[in-house]
């Protein structure tokens, strides 16, 4: 069975690679991941393999350029059958790293996945511990798990955690200088370019701090030294509470919050109350291939509702029912929202 999964895995890999991908590929192939756990965790690992195997992602790409022309030109059993040959190649050549990167835990190694979302891109995986990572648009992850710790790195981009309780293992996600410390919780960190991220907390308590504590001895010494208010050693969250850093460490700001709402793109949706309008317009950008723009002329309304994300298209479409609102295209992907009767003077 598992040989099979990791078939699959190779097959959805592949197909959401080649040019001739469509958006009904992309929402079968999330189906799949959430019919098993067991198919989140084989497509990840085909992920990260493919990440570290250079010289086979310069082959893998020039077949899948080579796969789509002639997907373009030929059609039917025989294109299938030829598609099938390659996968079987490349699940021979996988399979062996596979093994080859399980076998650095029985050394006592930290198992490494590298996790990756292009803008537009959500994924959804579960970890051997149980646990599970929600990892929205345009994000860079490392996981990496020993015996001792499980630990998360944000390089950049936003993802909501899921956390199993493992008392004698401590949770930790790295963001910048400052490390969220879990049990038994779910929360998001969301680290932005500039170096200031966010941490939101939906279910449980979390602990930030300043470094990253080695083992859990110090860990379990920072916690019992925390308190609510706590800011010097870092701070404690509970539920339905936000906490943002600035890049040099410093706690900006602390609020609460409806933390559920603010997470909801984990779900889909995108939940606004009394937004300012040009914050809708980036949040929409941030799920979109093209951007979503504001001209100057038009006044920052607030924005109440839900939006499910979809295409550009539609979502702008929501606005334009709610705020009175034209859209206009203007070019190279970019949607400018003119007032409404600014767009009919200039029409």
């Amino acid at each position: 069975m598992p040989d099979d999964i990791d078939a699959q895995a190779i097959r959805w890999f592949v197909r959401l690679r080649a040019p001739t991908a469509t958006d009904e590929d992309r929402r079968a192939h999330a189906e799949w991941l959430t019919e098993n756990v067991d198919h989140e965790l084989a497509y990840a690992r085909i992920e990260q393999h493919w990440h570290d195997m250079g010289e086979l992602e310069s082959w893998g790409r020039t077949e899948l350029r080579r796969m789509g022309l002639a997907w373009r030109t030929r059609a039917g059993r025989h294109v299938r059958l030829s598609v099938a040959g390659m996968l079987a190649a490349a699940a021979s050549l996988t399979l062996v790293a596979v093994w080859w990167g399980m076998s650095g835990e029985s050394r006592g190694a930290a198992e490494v996945i590298h996790i990756v979302t292009e803008k537009a891109e959500q994924r959804h995986l579960a970890l051997d511990d149980g646990s599970r990572l929600h990892v929205n648009t345009a994000s860079d992850l490392e996981v990496r798990y020993t015996a001792q710790i499980r630990e998360i790195v944000v390089n950049t981009g936003e993802s909501l955690f899921d956390v199993k309780h493992h008392g004698d293992r401590p949770f930790v996600v790295r963001a910048g200088r400052h490390s969220v410390i879990a049990v038994g919780t779910r929360f998001a960190v969301r680290l932005k370019h500039d170096g200031e991220w966010a941490v939101t907390v939906i279910e449980g308590r979390v602990a930030v701090v300043p470094g990253t504590p080695s083992n859990p001895e110090e860990f379990a010494a920072l916690l019992s030294s925390l308190t609510s208010s706590s800011h010097e050693h870092g701070v404690i969250l509970g539920a339905d509470e936000r906490a943002e850093i600035d890049r040099s460490g410093q706690v900006l700001t602390e609020e609460e919050m409806d933390a559920a709402a603010a997470t909801a793109w984990h779900s889909g949706m995108l939940k606004f109350r009394q937004t300012p309008l040009r914050e809708v317009a980036r949040e929409i950008s941030r799920y979109t291939l093209g951007e979503v723009r504001v001209a100057e002329s038009v006044p920052d309304h607030p924005v109440t509702g839900i939006i499910h994300i979809r295409n550009r298209e539609t979502m702008v479409g929501y606005l334009i029912e709610v705020v009175p609102l034209t859209a206009v295209e203007g070019g190279a992907g970019v949607t400018v929202l003119h007032g409404a009767l600014d767009a009919d003077a200039s029409s």
